[in-house]
Formats: structure tokens, sequence, C-alpha cells
């Protein structure tokens, strides 16, 4: 499911037309990358927290570790409590 569907699914609530969902959803996709940046943990409320995890080879020096020892980066997404909550009453039925 990608943004304009999501849009879709909420369009329906008072005073959110599709356009602005979309908007909205585009501009975190844009900013969290640099809020990330900065180091610290980014909270949704109700949605959970994205933070930013490397992956660094160990260098031969203790306390000489610098961004090129740095291998991989990765976004590591913790779902909040309320959307566990939700995620947890859906049903599933064999087709």
């Amino acid at each position: 499911m990608g943004f304009r569907e999501i849009a879709k699914e909420i369009e329906g609530r008072p005073a959110l037309s599709s356009g602005y969902v979309q908007s909205v959803l585009s501009n975190i996709v844009e900013v969290l990358p640099l809020l990330l940046k900065l180091g610290q943990p980014v909270k949704l409320e109700g949605v959970g927290t994205f933070r930013i995890s490397v992956t660094s080879e160990w260098p031969a020096v203790d306390n000489e570790l610098s961004a090129h020892h740095i291998s991989g980066v990765k976004i590591v997404f913790l779902p909040g409590a309320e959307l566990k909550r939700s995620a947890g009453n859906i049903t599933f039925e064999l087709v």
C-alpha cells in the first residue's frame, strides 16, 4: 500500500483531503532522515519510534572509532503500544 492508497483510506475523515494527506506523508518521508541524521530517535505518537543503527568495523586502537569505520546504516522502527494493540486485533481468514 502506497501513499495514494493510505490517503484514500484517510480521506473520508473530516477536513482531510487525499492531497493533503499525501503531502503530509511525503513531508514526513523527506524530513525523517534529516532528523535521524542528528542522532536522536524520532517518535511519532501512536505510531512508534524510528532510530538509526550503524554497523562498524572495530578500530585496531580503542577510542579511535571514526566515520570511515562505519560499514552500514539502517533505519530501525519500534512500533508504539497503540499500534501494537491495534495489530493484535487483526484476524485472518483462509481464502
